[in-house]
C-alpha cells in the first residue's frame, strides 16, 4: 500500500474534500483516519456541524439522526439534533432516532463531505439507513457544504 503524506489532524474541511477526491482507495483513507484517531477526526467534523447548519433550511425541523461508523477495528457512534434551527451533536448513540446511518470511515468522510452521494453509497451498498430513508437521503440539504 502507498504510504500517504497527510496529517488528517491539521487540515480544514476544504483540504479533506481535496484529499477525498485525490485518494479513492478507501483503505488509504481509513489507515490516515486511524493514525490521527478515528475519534479526533470525527470530532472536528461534527464539531463543524453545528457552525455549517443553514438556519433557514432546518427552521421547523427537528430531529435525532445516528452515525453508527465503523474503522475496521470498532464502531463510533455519534448523533446529530437538529431543533429550533441549530444543530448540536454528540459522541453517544441514541435508542430511538429519526434514522440511523451505517457506514464504514471512508464512506462516512464522501459524504459528510459532499464528495459522494448518500443515495449512490446507499446504491452501492457502502450505507445502510434504518428508520426514516427520506429523511437521510436530505440530510446533507441542511448543511453547507465545503467547497
Amino acid at each position: 500500500m502507498a504510504e500517504l503524506d497527510i496529517d488528517l489532524s491539521e487540515i480544514n474541511a476544504d483540504q479533506m474534500v481535496e484529499m477525498l477526491r485525490a485518494v479513492t482507495d478507501d483503505g488509504q483513507v481509513a489507515q490516515a483516519v486511524k493514525l490521527v484517531g478515528t475519534d479526533k477526526v470525527m470530532g472536528r467534523i461534527f464539531d463543524e456541524m453545528g457552525d455549517r447548519v443553514v438556519a433557514e433550511r432546518v427552521d421547523g425541523v427537528s430531529a435525532i439522526v445516528e452515525f453508527v461508523v465503523n474503522d475496521g477495528d470498532e464502531e463510533h457512534k455519534w448523533t446529530v439534533t437538529i431543533d429550533g434551527g441549530s444543530a448540536r451533536a454528540a459522541n453517544e448513540g441514541h435508542d430511538e432516532p429519526r434514522c440511523s446511518i451505517h457506514t464504514d470511515i471512508a464512506s462516512f468522510l464522501r459524504l459528510v463531505s459532499g464528495v459522494a452521494s448518500g443515495p449512490a453509497l446507499f446504491m452501492a451498498g457502502k450505507v445502510k439507513i434504518f428508520g426514516d430513508m427520506m429523511f437521510a437521503a436530505g440530510f446533507n440539504q441542511y448543511f453547507e457544504q465545503p467547497a
